[in-house]
């Protein structure tokens, strides 16, 4: 009883879906990985995104099934962060977002 409360516990809080600062240094790692990054653009007030993080992506993560096959990180566009992109470039993650034509929160890139 006890493992499985255990289990249970590690599962609703589970590791934190990557939030990428350099997607440059992510493509490094997917290329020689050979795996294809999935990126996951989100916002804080998205409800879906909490949804997708829970149901999908924390899953995914703790599982280790996923590991050898995809690169998950996450973009947060209404962050005022700024991000290095593929071309080792600054950009603000609403630019990222507009350059990859994303409109609704959340939308998953296959990179």
């Amino acid at each position: 009883m006890a493992t499985l409360l255990v289990a249970a516990s590690a599962w609703a809080g589970g590791p934190a879906v990557p939030v990428t600062r350099n997607l440059q240094a992510d493509g490094a790692s997917s290329t020689q990985r050979g795996v294809p990054i999935m990126l996951v653009f989100s916002a804080p007030g998205c409800r879906y995104c909490r949804l997708l993080d829970k149901d999908f992506l924390k899953p995914m993560l703790i599982s280790g099934d996923y590991t050898n096959k995809v690169l998950i990180r996450k973009v947060m566009i209404e962050d005022d962060a700024t991000l290095v992109d593929f071309a080792g470039k600054r950009v603000g993650a609403d630019k990222l977002a507009k350059r990859y034509h994303v409109q609704v929160t959340p939308t998953v890139l296959f990179l």
